[in-house]
């Protein structure tokens, strides 16, 4: 992200620039212009893991990066084929239809649900 919306997103949190660098930002990716959100366990750091575990939410959803609000969320994409293999337990077949035990669709169909309304 560019360092002005990182700088934004710290002023949001009301952290100093240095903190959001030390708790936020990965140093291997020690940019001029723009920086590198850190990943924990393989997930951006501003998830926040939901009483499902199986569900994680933006902590910082109402000021976010542009990078992350043009991103979409597909069934094509491999990061989302590895969440749903991981968190579901759910996989997505050769027709691009999600596959799996009968319960564990309807679950994450439930929750598609509630994130459209």
């Amino acid at each position: 992200m560019p360092i002005d919306e990182a700088r934004r997103i710290a002023g949001r949190l009301g952290l100093s620039w240095e903190e959001f660098q030390l708790d936020y930002l990965d140093p291997a990716w020690p940019g001029s212009r723009t920086v590198l959100a850190v990943h924990r366990d393989g997930k951006c750091v501003f998830l926040e893991q939901q009483p499902d575990e199986r569900v994680f939410f933006c902590h910082i959803q109402p000021f976010k990066p542009a990078s992350c609000i043009e991103w979409n969320a597909g069934l094509e994409k491999n990061d989302c084929r590895q969440g749903l293999a991981g968190c579901w337990k759910l996989h997505v077949d050769a027709d691009g239809r999600v596959t799996g035990a009968v319960l564990d669709i309807e679950a994450f169909n439930s929750l598609l649900a509630t994130l459209e309304t």
